[in-house]
């Protein structure tokens, strides 16, 4: 007897009129939009080894014997390259300096942050969803058939305009309201999040904004502490993200006051 062939995974969704695709390959998985807003063909494709972690991360574009690999991602040279790129563009800061940046910025960790929003998210993902459904702004349907799942979700942001015109009597009560209150809430969540910059942990991130006229920067503890402009970090970031070309794969939603859906179909299983 021969052995049934597992079925690959397959899922295809859609954001309003914007199709994407992922697949399960023999190397591992692709993904990536029936359409590219520029026409040019692109998917992702990430290579699985036998323990289920991932080799690399790759995006290819074109067709046929154009097919050109635009870039290329490595696990695990992420964080020798990082390091790498933070020495060229800091300058260490000594500890008579880092004292004189306590007294006079206000120093906020990445990594407090991070930890604050890994809490708070499942609670305000299901907060929003509770609410958006209630308020019929958000509502799906969910259809199974053997091994093929298809799920249709709408979001309708008229149902949020209509909302606001309804509560329009009460707007200057509300502004009030917030404006007496958000402050506050502001104040508080920031100083959890601020630290001294000679009490970092190591790896930490810190956000360095001044009380005068002087440039943020950016503040990283590693083995001692160092010092990058955040306009640096920024442009670089940016110049990494437009290198990436996701802003091509990304979908187009725009303005609009009528519903959108979200559709999904799935077919196997991917283990």
């Amino acid at each position: 007897m021969t052995e049934e062939k597992k079925e690959k995974f397959e899922l295809d969704f859609a954001i309003g009129k914007s199709g994407y695709f992922l697949r399960e390959s023999s190397s591992g998985l692709v993904a990536g939009p029936r359409q590219s807003k520029d026409g040019v063909p692109r998917h992702i494709t990430i290579p699985v080894d036998e323990e289920g972690n991932a080799r690399n991360i790759h995006m290819k574009s074109g067709r046929g014997s154009k097919l050109k690999e635009e870039w290329r991602i490595v696990p695990n040279r992420v964080l020798p390259d990082l390091h790498a790129w933070i020495l060229r563009n800091s300058v260490p800061v000594s500890p008579s300096t880092l004292r004189e940046i306590n007294e006079a910025s206000y120093n906020f960790s990445i990594r407090r942050l991070i930890v604050t929003l890994s809490i708070v998210q499942p609670f305000l993902i299901r907060g929003v969803s509770v609410l958006a459904r209630g308020l019929c702004v958000f509502r799906f349907r969910i259809d199974k058939n053997g091994d093929e799942t298809r799920i249709l979700a709408f979001f309708d942001p008229s149902q949020l305009a209509k909302l606001v015109h309804g509560l329009k009597p009460a707007n200057r009560l509300i502004r009030a309201m917030a404006w007496s209150v958000i402050p506050k809430i502001v104040k508080r969540v920031a100083r959890l999040h601020m630290v001294r910059l000679d009490e970092m942990s190591e790896g930490d991130i810190c956000l360095t904004i001044f009380r005068k006229n002087t440039e943020p920067i950016v503040v990283v503890k590693y083995e001692r502490h160092f010092a990058i402009p955040l306009e640096r970090v920024i442009d670089d970031g940016t110049d990494f993200y437009s290198k990436l070309k996701l802003s091509e794969m990304m979908p187009e939603l725009g303005p609009r006051s009528g519903p959108f859906s979200i559709r999904f179909r799935s077919r196997g299983s991917y283990e």
